[in-house]
């Protein structure tokens, strides 16, 4: 009887571990990756805050004014474009450029100041 009785306290603890470790929340992805997962395919994302945070606008074939879109001046990029993407100071792709290759998943910091988008 004694045995019955350990190996039902037994049973019943194995059983709370293997109930707790189904029952425990996933791991979160990182922020970035999240970023990187919710940028389109062939799209640039561009976002206002740093590390892919605030508003994002995402492109596949460029914008004359980031204005438009709500991220003019953005922090942070990823690029999941198959082209090499081209960042004007200017709108209507004037002043200088920087170009962006594939940076898919943690994409990069951009230095403040860049108005216009497109393939390079």
């Amino acid at each position: 009887m004694l045995g019955k009785t350990k190996l039902g306290v037994l049973g019943a603890a194995t059983a709370a571990v293997v109930a707790g470790l189904v029952g425990a929340p996933a791991a979160q992805a990182s922020p970035l990756v999240q970023a990187a997962a919710a940028c389109p395919a062939d799209s640039i994302c561009l976002y206002t805050g740093a590390n892919a945070t605030g508003h994002m606008a995402w492109f596949q074939w460029g914008s004359p004014n980031l204005a438009d879109q709500g991220v003019d001046s953005p922090a942070w990029v990823i690029s999941n474009h198959p082209q090499t993407m081209c960042l004007y100071q200017d709108p209507n792709y004037g002043g200088a450029i920087t170009s962006v290759s594939r940076t898919v998943p943690q994409g990069f910091a951009l230095t403040p100041g860049w108005s216009s988008v497109r393939p390079c």
